[in-house]
């Protein structure tokens, strides 16, 4: 039990200094972030740019590297998630549910990462039906025709009266995929036709294997506040909700190219309702989902995660003040006993002074007394059977050498230095029952080696 605490109390120390010693220590982190769709990353995978933009229209931008749970501290708030590669958790799951039913606006644009599991799980707690990525990439047509395709389409279908299209005459894409199982008043923008290329081959093949989709939609825009259901509203909460098929054209090779900029204002502005007179401008980008990267950052948000998600589970929530009493209880150094003195109260008929305090020792686990009680009593023994002038380890091991032929001198030696070292104090009396038994056996042995000796 002893190693396994020091390797408890190890692994803590390391977790609780590691995020304040390793920035410290040069090199290991990065002045620039080259993480895809990081916003501290300038080059063109990154998306700086979309941070500097968000922040001149007057949002606070702020990166979020733990988890998800912390959203149920900011109602009404703007959450972007892009590309997304790592799952969700059930803890996180359920505070982005209530995230959105509560006003909260929610952007999700992925094309061949784990969209769908964000997307599946949190529509059906909603109680909606579940856009789905496709997860293969969508060529568009060139010239609205069937013979040339493009991997960099324009969106050429949109719902020009949505606000998130003002002022927005051109949508570039790069490698997007399609949406499924949008219903017909959600679909705001698509390409008319598209071909999905089934098997990921880069070769433009129409009708085998690749699918050709009359209409591709490519966003989605849901407000929670406003479903049509059989024809009449229904409210399923007061957020909103935009699902894109192609993360990459927020990213700052992307974002300068046609309208996509004021494409990207007009839909962070519907989220957060800004034009509708909403006074929340958070914006949280979602970095702790993306990629894995190794990383100072990364590992500070992966021990934050965990304890936002611990914190936040009800169901382990009760266990912390009985775990923590315990551990104080179970872990904290012993007071040192006091010795017995050989009263009337243990000099009971029948029982000796000694088996009465090696009792006392096991039931109080106090081990290393009975430990020393035990050593002091086969030391006698020694003295008398080989009568011995005093005791010393040297003198010991050489009569013991020939009482125990089983055992090594070295062995003997390396044995008595310990038991004389706990006895004068200069080693811990503290031990586990485990330890205490592997010495009691020994100490057996060499008893019954000097008493038979003595007796023949």
């Amino acid at each position: 039990m002893g190693k396994v605490k020091t390797a408890i109390y190890i692994c803590v120390f390391i977790l609780v200094w590691a995020q304040l010693v390793l920035p410290l220590i040069p090199g290991y982190t990065q002045n620039i972030k080259l993480q895809d769709f990081s916003l501290y990353n300038p080059l063109w995978n990154g998306c700086f740019l979309l941070r500097m933009e968000l922040s001149r229209n007057g949002y606070d931008v702020r990166p979020l590297i733990s988890s998800l749970s912390v959203l149920s501290r900011e109602e009404g708030a703007t959450v972007i998630i892009l590309s997304p590669s790592s799952i969700i958790n059930p803890i996180e799951l359920m505070e982005l549910v209530n995230f959105v039913r509560e006003g909260g606006g929610l952007l999700i644009a992925d094309d061949f990462g784990a969209g769908n599991i964000f997307t599946i799980l949190l529509f059906a707690l909603l109680g909606l039906p579940s856009p789905t990525f496709y997860g293969k990439p969508l060529y568009g047509s060139l010239t609205g025709g069937i013979t040339t395709w493009t991997y960099t389409p324009v969106v050429n279908q949109f719902n020009a009266s949505h606000p998130i299209f003002k002022d927005v005459k051109q949508v570039i894409l790069n490698f997007p995929t399609a949406l499924l199982n949008v219903p017909p008043e959600n679909q705001v923008a698509a390409l008319v036709p598209g071909l999905i290329d089934f098997d990921m081959d880069m070769q433009i093949e129409p009708l085998n294997p690749d699918m050709l989709l009359p209409i591709a939609t490519v966003v989605a825009a849901y407000d929670l506040d406003n479903i049509n259901v059989g024809g009449y509203r229904v409210s399923y909460g007061k957020g909103r909700i935009v699902v894109v098929g192609d993360p990459s054209i927020f990213n700052n090779e992307m974002l300068l190219k046609g309208d996509n900029l004021r494409f990207m204002v007009n839909l962070v502005n519907w989220l957060s309702k800004r034009d509708e007179g909403g006074e929340n401008n958070l914006v949280v980008f979602d970095e702790a989902h993306l990629t894995t990267a190794y990383s100072y950052d990364k590992l500070f948000g992966s021990i934050l995660g965990y304890v936002n998600w611990a914190s936040a589970n009800w169901l382990l929530a009760p266990i912390y003040p009985v775990l923590i009493v315990f551990s104080i209880w179970r872990w904290l150094p012993k007071s040192k006993p006091k010795e017995m003195g050989p009263t009337a109260v243990y000099l009971k008929k029948g029982k000796t002074f000694l088996a009465e305090r090696l009792r006392w020792y096991r039931e109080n686990r106090q081990y290393g007394y009975a430990l020393k009680l035990l050593y002091r009593r086969m030391k006698r023994h020694i003295i008398k059977r080989f009568k011995l002038k005093e005791f010393s380890v040297d003198a010991a091991v050489e009569v013991l050498a020939e009482a125990v032929p089983t055992m090594r001198r070295k062995q003997l030696r390396r044995l008595l230095e310990e038991w004389e070292a706990i006895e004068r104090g200069e080693k811990p009396v503290y031990m586990g029952s485990e330890t205490f038994l592997n010495h009691f056996f020994i100490m057996k042995k060499i008893m019954e080696a000097v008493i038979v000796g003595k007796r023949s």
